[in-house]
């Protein structure tokens, strides 16, 4: 385990007799806490496999006003090269230790922080921008950080992947703190997600945000639980279309060697491609032949609904949406479809980011005796 590097001498902010802090004195902090960081990134430096190189000269090549800026999003380290140079082009700002510091009634927190943006940071951004500029001999500096948008809340649940509880964005929209929540790259947004598993998402993530709006202590894992419990009890009489999820069928002659007098499955086969060859294969059944007209074989390019039945021959089943076939679709395993569509979202926050033991379908847990 390295050892941890982080400066112990960051320098205080003032605050005033009223316990506020005084605008004026943030950039000298700014820069003094700025000169008890360089040591530190000597050392973190050292210890990689990194080094820092000077520019030597930046020159703008041509002329870009009111050019259109393209956010090129890159898997997994959504960091890319363009030119030859490594490129990111955005940056969070955590403002919660200095308004914790301060005392910052939590009413004027947004306010307060769009006023160290304004008067404060902005400003001194600029100027550091521009004496950047003349350093380097370009005849005007083209950069700049604007704010975009702050959130009194938000859960990271890697990078480009969050939910966030926005409470001012541009152009100096003040938003009713915990109304607004904004995801990206999460199950939410994702159009396979089960109709049902979306409205749990939304509700335990907004449940969760709210919670760490009101109050500085962890909420407590019974209080969790319950809610889980809640959603779990609603997804137990819920019909197949809300709690089954979405996909699209690719190549299912590639992977259903046949599905007439019996089931084949070719090898590395795709669970929902899987759950539509079951599908296909009782539909051809004999006894259901009667079922042929009112209900249509699932081919290449079609749009399904799949779920976990609790049918030892047959583990997923696979539907066209709004054409659930009752008369011979197996049952529905529901505790596995909790699981896998409700709880392993669920579970990420309880586990990656409450710190709490991840929960079983059951939702049964016990306190640890030390």
């Amino acid at each position: 385990m390295k050892e941890d590097i982080t400066p112990q001498n960051i320098a205080p902010m003032p605050v005033n007799e009223e316990g506020f802090i005084e605008l004026e004195d943030v950039q000298n902090v700014i820069s003094e806490n700025s000169r008890n960081y360089e040591g530190s990134l000597e050392m973190i430096f050292a210890e990689s496999n990194y080094t820092l190189e000077d520019i030597s000269s930046i020159v703008q090549d041509g002329e870009f006003e009111d050019e259109y800026v393209y956010d090129v999003e890159i898997d997994d380290t959504h960091t890319f090269f363009g030119n030859d140079i490594l490129l990111h082009n955005s940056i969070y700002v955590e403002f919660g230790r200095i308004v914790r510091q301060c005392h910052i009634p939590k009413e004027r927190q947004t306010q307060f922080v769009v006023d160290l943006w304004d008067y404060s940071l902005g400003p001194y951004m600029k100027k550091k921008y521009e004496e950047y500029a003349e350093r380097y001999n370009c005849p005007r500096n083209i950069q700049d950080l604007e704010l975009e948008k702050i959130s009194d809340v938000t859960m990271y649940f890697a990078k480009k992947r969050y939910a966030m509880s926005e409470c001012w964005k541009e152009p100096g929209i003040f938003l009713p703190r915990g109304k607004e929540v904004v995801y990206k790259g999460i199950e939410i947004v994702k159009g396979s997600t089960a109709v049902y598993a979306k409205e749990c998402m939304d509700d335990f993530t907004r449940f969760i945000l709210e919670w760490y709006m009101d109050h500085d202590e962890p909420i407590e894992y019974s209080l969790v639980i319950d809610k889980l419990r809640g959603y779990k009890s609603q997804f137990m009489v819920k019909p197949p279309e809300d709690i089954s999820g979405g996909a699209s069928v690719g190549d299912y002659e590639k992977f259903i060697l046949t599905d007439k007098n019996e089931l084949k499955i070719g090898d590395k086969c795709p669970a929902h491609i899987r759950a539509c060859g079951v599908y296909n294969y009782l539909l051809n059944r004999p006894k259901y032949k009667k079922y042929r007209t009112k209900y249509s074989r699932i081919k290449t390019a079609d749009k399904v609904r799949w779920y976990y039945t609790s049918n030892k021959e047959f583990e997923v089943f696979a539907f066209v949406p709004g054409e659930f076939p009752a008369e011979f679709a197996p049952e529905i395993d529901r505790d596995i479809q909790f699981e896998k569509t409700v709880l392993s979202y669920c579970n990420k926050i309880v586990n990656d980011i409450l710190g709490y033991a991840p929960l079983s379908a059951d939702l049964i847990y016990s306190d640890a005796l030390f």
